[in-house]
């Protein structure tokens, strides 16, 4: 339990410490099993200072979303295998925002390449056994989905977190029974349609670009390795922007 509040602690200061110094997105590869009031008090100052959150749904193959996914504030992401099916590890229901690729999480690490896997760098078994593996998970999947946050951000094309939500959410491909459910949330995320449901940047005598042209990547990234394998990076840069243009 000590161990579990300490985790939850650092894992809030490191959310706080990152929308304090102008992070756009913050990725929370983490689920557990119950909610934090000190997480849960992070998660809404991060997101009222315009940090869009994403988090794994859990890898518990529940039908309920892990915390902190579970967060209004957060976008829930679930797995899907090669096949556009849900992962039989990923949690899934009422809370789920998107899924992403993750895995099958059968045979991933079989030295020979993936059977079906996200190729990682992180933990096996131990703090004390590092690879740069295949492995399968929805922490792989809620990274993805971050990338696509910040391209959404970097191109101007959404700011707010409940823009970015929203072209996410749009932009998705839709799997499962039509429209939202609770197996596959929105759909399967789509970088180039979550692009085009963006708003262009207004730019004055010029026309828009075309989704995925051109596109300004965020030019500041924090990161927090935390004991768990927990990670939560954050990517973006609104002050140092500012700055520079001021």
């Amino acid at each position: 339990m000590r161990r579990t509040a300490r985790v939850r602690r650092t894992l809030a200061r490191g959310l706080r410490f990152a929308a304090d110094h102008g992070a756009d997105v913050a990725n929370l590869s983490i689920a557990g099993p119950a909610p934090s009031k000190v997480l849960q008090e992070a998660v809404e100052y991060a997101s009222a200072k315009g940090v869009t959150i994403v988090a794994a749904a859990g890898n518990d193959g529940r039908a309920s979303v892990s915390w902190p996914a579970a967060y209004p504030a957060v976008i829930a992401v679930g797995a899907v295998d090669r096949g556009r099916r849900l992962a039989y590890y990923s949690n899934h229901g009422r809370a789920l925002d998107l899924v992403a690729p993750g895995g099958a999480g059968l045979n991933t690490d079989t030295g020979f390449g993936p059977s079906d896997g996200v190729q990682s760098q992180t933990l096996k078994g131990s703090r004390a056994e590092f690879c740069f593996c295949f492995m399968a998970s929805t922490s792989a999947a809620a990274a993805v989905v971050s990338g696509v946050a910040a391209l959404l951000v970097g191109s101007g094309r959404a700011r707010r977190p409940v823009e970015v939500a929203a072209a996410l959410r749009d932009g998705a491909r839709d799997l499962g029974p039509r429209g939202w459910d609770r197996r596959f949330g929105a759909g399967l995320v789509q970088a180039a349609s979550a692009l085009a449901v963006g708003q262009p940047p207004a730019a004055a005598g010029s026309q828009p670009a075309e989704p995925g042209s051109d596109l300004p990547l965020p030019v500041i990234a924090f990161g927090a390795a935390l004991a768990a394998a927990a990670a939560l990076v954050a990517l973006g840069g609104r002050r140092r922007r500012r700055r520079a243009s001021g």
